[in-house]
């Protein structure tokens, strides 16, 4: 039963680990509130894991089968209009060619900030 006390040894250093985890206190944005996102990944974690110990025998039933998944809500995304999108390229007609063509190809391509940022 190698397996046995390798598992048992893998689960106390993981046990170890989430203590200090949770010892370090993150700063939390949204007025001290988890984002949406966070609370589904949480909740996608703690199912996998207490699932997995099921599967190997650690546990009986996993507790969080009950638990309704949390909604994730998508945060309304908005567009400029065809006025405001005018009223932006007018104005950059009065700015460098570098920041002009930046803020055209991130109108024009979508692109997402850390995207455009990493652009030399």
């Amino acid at each position: 039963m190698y397996w046995a006390s390798t598992i048992l040894l893998v689960h106390e250093l993981h046990t170890e680990k989430q203590k200090n985890a949770f010892l370090y206190k993150a700063p939390l944005r949204k007025g001290g509130q988890l984002s949406n996102g966070t609370i589904e990944y949480i909740y996608r974690v703690l199912k996998n894991i207490l699932e997995r110990s099921k599967e190997w025998g650690l546990i009986k039933v996993n507790p969080i089968v009950g638990v309704k998944k949390p909604k994730v809500e998508q945060p309304e995304i908005e567009f400029y209009d065809d006025n405001e999108a005018k009223e932006v390229i007018t104005a950059l007609n009065e700015e460098p060619r570098k920041w002009r063509l930046f803020i055209l190809g991130s109108m024009i391509g979508g692109f997402r900030r850390g995207e455009l940022l990493a652009l030399e």
